[in-house]
């Protein structure tokens, strides 16, 4: 058989398997062989990876679009940023007060039109309006994951310019999204809480990260996660995906509703800001997040929780600002910043280097495991005969300094700048095309797909 492209000498790493030096054929963008040495072969191309490591490519299942007020430039440049970065798929998160529905094909149009990796959305429910809708949503525009901000009450909610939510809605959205077979993924923290703490941090004259941590403490988060699990429980949802958890308090109380058989899958994320940085980053408020960056023990409780299988994905949280949002201070600054170019590198220099967290984890957390959550696997995060072929080549070797002027992306600062990573991507191939070689996109906006997925089910059909 004459393929189309053959990746050769490289080490395939196959998540949560192992890693195999062997040579990848490639034929109509999917994966058609894992080939021995001298197999002899013939392809039109040939890329050689000698020295190299070949994963899957990166799904970052938390991405956000949209903040900067110029959705289809930032289908652009974030996706530009994420293919930098190794990331052959985002799952963005999409945010408006109206229903979906009238809005969804312009959306689709927009990833179409711009982006260069395939795009998948969630959308965030707000109102009935929008759960009366879930229907649509699932069946026939391709969105099968949704996302309950438990914070959207009073100030939070007037300031993105959202109707307030109640638990009575959040017990109803467990409900609908269960019987359709979606997944609902909730942001865990009593926002009530939190306005009382912030009360108190301002009283007693904390500022920066500190008092940012301070205000939205570790135990509002772990009590949100309870309520949430208890009532989808109830609510009789089959699976609840736990966004962004940030502290080892949270991370007990997942292990204790766990222990308490429950019946309900709990499926948890972290995010690199919670894996190596903390109240001490020196990017200081640019590094303003919710949940907040915490303290060196929760880092390594999250890290000891990657090891023991507990946290099953790592997305980015990516948001697209420019620096000038965070003016003001830690009370005014917004929060949020970018992150989807820099979350493999971290995972290899933080987890790989540092820790040994082998690469066959490492795939599984950002490739296979956010497949297999939002529906999109054996077709994507697969290392598997008749997958897409998105791959990520990477030279754990490769040492860089990470900048945001060189990120892809339209934020002009990133938390991390300056830092010195070990282990690069250094091309990032979408259905066996090439799309980033060495850092530079080598491919025209418009080469992704939207990725319309199905409840009850891992398949996805790009469109």
């Amino acid at each position: 058989m004459q393929y189309d492209l053959v990746i050769s000498g490289g080490t395939v790493v196959f998540p949560a398997e192992g890693s195999v030096p062997c040579d990848i054929a490639i034929k109509d963008g999917q994966l058609a062989a894992f080939l021995g040495t001298g197999h002899g072969v013939s392809a039109a191309e040939v890329i050689d990876a000698s020295g190299k490591h070949v994963m899957p490519g990166v799904i970052d299942g938390h991405a956000h679009v949209g903040f900067t007020g110029k959705m289809a430039e930032d289908f652009r440049t974030e996706t530009f940023a994420a293919a930098k970065g190794g990331c052959t798929t985002i799952l963005a998160y999409i945010l408006q007060k109206n229903a979906y529905a009238a809005e969804h094909q312009c959306y689709v149009d927009m990833v179409r039109a711009n982006a260069v990796v395939d795009v998948g959305f969630h959308y965030n429910i707000v109102s009935k309006e929008q759960l009366e809708e879930i229907d649509t949503y699932t069946q026939k525009l391709g969105v099968s994951s949704f996302k309950y901000l438990m914070t959207c009450r009073g100030s939070e909610s007037q300031r993105l310019g959202l109707k307030e939510v109640d638990d009575g809605l959040l017990y109803e959205y467990f409900q609908k999204v269960g019987e359709l077979g979606g997944v609902p993924c909730v942001h865990c923290e009593n926002i009530e809480v939190c306005w009382t703490m912030q009360s108190e941090s301002e009283r007693n004259g904390l500022t920066g990260l500190t008092a940012w941590d301070s205000s939205r403490p570790s135990h509002a988060e772990a009590e949100a996660i309870f309520r949430a699990v208890f009532l989808a429980e109830k609510a009789k949802c089959p699976r609840i995906y736990i966004v962004h958890l940030s502290s080892k308090e949270g991370l007990q109380m997942v292990r204790w509703l766990r222990k308490k058989g429950l019946g309900i899958e709990i499926i948890v994320e972290t995010c690199p800001h919670y894996l190596v940085l903390d109240v001490n980053c020196e990017a200081g408020v640019l590094a303003k997040v919710n949940p907040p960056l915490r303290h060196s023990v929760d880092n390594e409780a999250l890290w000891d929780a990657l090891f023991a299988n507990e946290i099953s994905t790592v997305g980015s949280d990516h948001v697209a600002r420019p620096k000038s949002t965070k003016e003001g201070g830690i009370w005014k600054a917004s929060p949020g910043f970018p992150g989807s170019g820099t979350m493999l590198p971290l995972l290899l220099h933080e987890g790989f280097h540092k820790r040994r967290l082998p690469m066959h984890r490492i795939a599984e957390l950002i490739s296979a495991n956010p497949a297999k959550s939002f529906g999109l696997y054996p077709q994507k995060g697969a290392m598997l005969l008749g997958a897409d072929a998105d791959l990520t080549i990477v030279d754990l070797n490769l040492e860089r300094s990470i900048s945001y002027e060189n990120s892809g992306s339209v934020s002009d600062y990133s938390v991390y700048e300056g830092r010195q990573v070990k282990g690069w991507p250094v091309q990032t191939l979408l259905r066996g095309c090439v799309v980033m070689r060495d850092g530079e996109i080598t491919t025209q906006p418009g080469s992704g797909n939207y990725l319309a997925r199905r409840a009850h089910g891992n398949s996805c059909t790009p469109q």
